[in-house]
């Protein structure tokens, strides 16, 4: 009797056969692994880190009860202390207490514009009256006001650069007290 190979196609079958009996189990069992627990552990941990930045991290730790507001910090300086940093609102606030303690003066002024002076613009006008020997309020009176006095409608473009300055000036008077602290301690321990 002779025995013959049997055909190309009856091979391939019987391949596949083998194939889905022994391996296809392995790799289901492997693929479910991974779609039960490898992607939502990745995907838990992306969303995680993409929400994560969304909440506000704050800076300092502020007290949990404040009694009464300090009386002699000007309200840049009391926002920037209790984390709210330096934006256009603290500074505001530090004109209008320098207004209330004599410093500057703000007054509503009228200029006519046009042919004829046929149009009239309210502006304001801010003096300085005294001067200051705190810093931040220096830096505010002397940006914002002068003797003559200053437009607010001429001084829109300063307000962003005055909050630049408070940052670098405040990082600069850090500097220079974290080096006077370590030379104090350089002298006593030396």
């Amino acid at each position: 009797m002779v025995r013959a190979s049997p055909p190309p196609w009856q091979i391939k079958l019987e391949k596949q056969a083998v194939y889905d009996i022994n391996v296809k189990p392995w790799i289901n069992i492997f693929l479910m692994i991974i779609g039960i627990i490898v992607i939502p552990i990745i995907a838990f941990i992306w969303l995680k880190r993409i929400l994560s930045g969304r909440r506000a991290k704050p800076r300092f730790g502020a007290p949990d009860t404040v009694y009464q507001a300090p009386d002699a910090l000007p309200p840049a300086f009391v926002g920037l202390l209790t984390g709210g940093g330096s934006q256009g609102a603290n500074i505001t606030g530090t004109i209008f207490d320098l207004a209330r303690r004599g410093i500057l003066r703000i007054e509503e002024i009228e200029t006519t514009y046009r042919l004829f002076g046929t149009r009239k613009k309210k502006d304001i006008a801010v003096t300085r009256i005294n001067q200051t020997r705190i810093w931040v309020e220096k830096l505010v009176a002397d940006t914002l006001s002068s003797p003559e006095g200053k437009k607010i409608s001429e001084q829109t473009g300063k307000l962003p650069a005055m909050v630049k300055q408070f940052q670098k000036e405040l990082n600069w008077r850090r500097w220079k007290r974290v080096c006077s602290r370590r030379s104090l301690h350089a002298q006593e321990t030396g």
